[in-house]
């Protein structure tokens, strides 16, 4: 008898084990890494996203209105969406059986599809982070951000700064009266930038 409750023990043991295992697989499976990152989008943080999977890349567009505020600032409501993203990202790429290098996020205003900003994220980076392998100041800095805008918005960025630092109030006025004392100048057409 003593042996075999032993056994039974075992057994017992054998089975709880394998309902354990069978219960440990990804919870993200790679199959359907596109429906559930929109779908997590969408329940966890109510944004609308598109998605691609391209080879060890995960790709998530934002569409985001008021990108930008009016000093070309990154307004605060769209960086918490970006920064929900990234978090859904980071949540998805370390919890699948699909095997991720980066993560890039794409945020951009449909009224203004000329400019956008770009968030690439190597995914191991996130691992040793959350690991303690690498610091916050190092995690921060291994990101690639950047702000894609066309030529004509970084020539209105800079003049804005210009007209900030010289305390013009409105600059309008003031190419308005430029224009018009100006011997040539019909139209804003005729002042180059440079």
């Amino acid at each position: 008898m003593r042996h075999r409750g032993r056994f039974s023990g075992e057994v017992t043991r054998f089975i709880l084990c394998l309902l354990l295992i069978s219960g440990c697989g990804p919870t993200y499976p790679k199959g359907k890494i596109n429906g559930v990152i929109a779908d997590l989008c969408r329940k966890e943080y109510k944004l609308d996203v598109q998605t691609k999977v391209m080879g060890s890349t995960a790709v998530v567009y934002l569409p985001a209105e008021n990108l930008f505020d009016a000093v070309f600032n990154i307004d605060k409501a769209a960086s918490k969406k970006i920064n929900d993203v990234i978090l859904g990202m980071s949540r998805v790429t370390l919890s699948t059986d699909a095997k991720f290098d980066f993560f890039v996020v794409i945020a951009q205003d449909p009224k203004v599809p000329e400019v956008e900003i770009v968030y690439i994220r190597y995914v191991p980076d996130v691992k040793r982070f959350l690991l303690g392998g690498i610091s916050r100041d190092d995690y921060a800095r291994r990101a690639l951000i950047a702000i894609k805008t066309p030529p004509q918005a970084e020539r209105e960025k800079i003049l804005k700064e210009l007209f900030s630092k010289l305390n013009v109030e409105n600059p309008a006025n003031m190419v308005k009266e430029y224009m018009e004392t100006e011997a040539g100048v019909s139209g804003i057409g005729d002042i180059s930038y440079w």
